[in-house]
């Protein structure tokens, strides 16, 4: 039940710009409503702030080595066939 209503909340907050505070104090009046102490309500906000925060450092260092061409090998040059 908290999932979902997670993420019902999250649905009508989609227009603020990077959930700025909507993701923490959805968690938080979600878990509040079912009778979870307010501080593991704002902990799990925070927690579920790195973990976004995380997967998308990671996605950007990922881009960063693709672009660069340091991650994807070079694979054998082709040439032109010769004629005998």
């Amino acid at each position: 039940m908290v999932a979902i209503t997670v993420a019902a909340f999250e649905q009508m907050t989609f227009f603020v710009p990077g959930s700025v505070g909507t993701l923490e104090g959805i968690r938080f009046t979600a878990l509040s409503a079912f009778g979870v102490a307010q501080v593991y309500g704002v902990a799990f906000g925070l927690i579920a702030r790195l973990h976004q925060l995380f997967w998308n450092g990671l996605g950007l260092l990922a881009y960063v080595l693709c672009t660069r061409g340091a991650v994807l090998p070079q694979g054998p040059r082709l040439t032109a066939p010769t004629r005998l």
